[in-house]
């Protein structure tokens, strides 16, 4: 899981590299960080320091505790939007400070391991093709897409 802040906005993205996945966004008010996405999905977390801690809920209802620490570039959330064979495709990365990465390809409703992201310069090859993702800002609506 990662979670973006731009000032009293955040988003946040959590997925387990194979089926699992929740996209949440929300708000920053204090020390008090409020995030949901579709159906139940939720997080609702308390900063103290360059910590966030808190739970999390996924839309299929499983619910985790966790603690996750402030990071630099290139750790954080990436997504990219694309068609494959026609289907509507999102594709979705947490990297984490020591570049290790795990994403999902949602493909038609279809979702799989995502594929490697460059972290030089946040491109994937999918398909044949190189492709860009992009960095998500906690601004970014990523919910309702």
């Amino acid at each position: 899981m990662a979670v973006a802040v731009n000032g009293d906005r955040a988003a946040a993205y959590l997925c387990d590299g194979s089926s699992v996945e929740t996209w949440l966004q929300g708000s920053v008010t204090g020390d008090q960080v409020v995030l949901t996405g579709r159906d139940t999905a939720a997080l609702i977390g308390t900063v103290s320091g360059a910590t966030l801690s808190g739970t999390v809920v996924t839309s299929a209802g499983q619910a985790w505790l966790f603690s996750a620490d402030e990071a630099s570039p290139p750790a954080g959330i990436y997504e990219a939007r694309t068609t494959i064979d026609g289907l509507a495709t999102r594709i979705g990365w947490v990297v984490l400070p020591d570049g290790t990465q795990v994403g999902i390809q949602n493909v038609g409703g279809d979702r799989s391991p995502a594929p490697a992201l460059d972290l030089e310069d946040a491109t994937f090859t999918l398909g044949g093709a190189a492709r860009e993702a992009t960095p998500i800002d906690g601004a970014d609506t990523v919910v309702g897409q």
